[in-house]
């Protein structure tokens, strides 16, 4: 990954006129009423894009909207820690006892998790190697 939360990515503007490199050269090139689409997960921003890309873009935000329409019933959820993963977080025990005690009560990585996920046509296994970081047991 080139950029994420702790460092942050280059821009690379895309135009009809060709690319940008940097904000200085975009800032100079975009007008008013330019069209713009920032991808925070890449780092481009398209100005004025063409039709494929916007239609691209379109897609994207009206999956991710059907994405978090499926999610909005867990956000009221309380939390469920076990006994024994409580009293270890409070104990100050290692994040690895924390998250083997966590998997004795049957606890799935995001990244398993994600793979009963593909199985059952919710996502891609594209997604999932994107999204997702190896699991170390």
């Amino acid at each position: 990954m080139v950029g994420g939360w702790s460092r942050p990515q280059p821009v690379v503007a895309s135009t009809s006129a060709g690319r940008l490199d940097g904000v200085r050269g975009l800032l100079h090139a975009a007008n008013v009423k330019d069209q713009m689409i920032v991808d925070g997960s890449s780092g481009h921003v398209y100005l004025n894009p063409e039709k494929h890309i916007r239609e691209e873009y379109q897609r994207l935000e009206k999956e991710y909207a059907g994405r978090l329409k499926e999610l909005e019933p867990l956000k009221d959820l309380p939390a469920v820690t076990t006994d024994k993963v409580r009293q270890l977080a409070h104990d100050r025990a290692s994040s690895w006892e924390i998250r083997q005690a966590a998997r004795a009560d049957g606890m799935r990585t995001l990244r398993e998790d994600a793979w009963l996920k593909v199985l059952a046509g919710v996502t891609t296994v594209d997604e999932v190697l994107r999204v997702t970081k190896g699991d170390r047991l």
